[in-house]
């Protein structure tokens, strides 16, 4: 899928493989096209992995669309990940415009807020756990 001129957004799944070498070698060869790991590469439960790839691939992004429910169950981790690849990380989303979705957005990005419901609906779609606010600096 294109994401715009001189962008791509592509499905990545974990590798055991070290992520410099079968991804990024093929990345880092068509610079400066950019790739987006959508849904934090598909891979938002293993951030040291993903940290690895950011820092190996100078020409790959990934957006947080869908994945709170990962995010948040690690929220120190999260928010160390954040913070580091602050210039890598793009908003993402999977739904459309409902308010209530993304006030909890907002709740998780920006509140230290702790163990809430990370959906709108009363009962999540991911899981059945709780999440806690990154408290993101703004």
């Amino acid at each position: 899928m294109s994401a715009g001129r001189n962008s791509a957004t592509i499905p990545i799944g974990p590798s055991p493989a070290h992520p410099s070498r079968p991804l990024c070698t093929s990345w880092t060869a068509w610079h400066p096209l950019v790739f987006i790991g959508a849904h934090v590469g598909c891979y938002a439960e293993n951030l040291g992995w993903m940290g690895a790839l950011l820092e190996h691939c100078p020409n790959f992004y990934v957006d947080i669309s869908a994945r709170i429910g990962e995010l948040g169950r690690q929220p120190y981790t999260a928010r160390r990940f954040f913070l580091q690849y602050a210039d890598r990380i793009l908003f993402g989303s999977d739904m459309g415009p409902y308010p209530e979705a993304y006030r909890v957005i907002y709740r998780f990005l920006e509140t230290d807020d702790e163990y809430f419901n990370y959906n709108a609906a009363p009962i999540p779609l991911q899981g059945r756990w709780h999440v806690h606010g990154l408290y993101l600096p703004g």
